[in-house]
């Protein structure tokens, strides 16, 4: 396994499981935040990071992928 993510190789099942949402985000609600932010609601937003990934990073399952980012 360890090796599969060194080259790169993602499990998708393992990171749906692992996440807190319990699902992978759907491309569909990455372009909302992305509609967001473009919008003048979000005039206000600098120099954030917004992460649109379900729960996994907050599920540390990026560790197994060498670390956030």
């Amino acid at each position: 396994m360890e090796a599969s993510y060194a080259r790169g190789e993602r499990d998708p099942e393992v990171m749906r499981r692992q996440s807190a949402l319990g699902r992978l985000v759907k491309p569909e609600e990455v372009a909302d935040v992305v509609g967001w932010l473009l919008s003048p609601q979000s005039s206000a937003v600098t120099g954030a990071t917004i992460p649109v990934d379900a729960g996994v990073l907050a599920s540390q399952l990026w560790n197994l992928y060498g670390g956030p980012g």
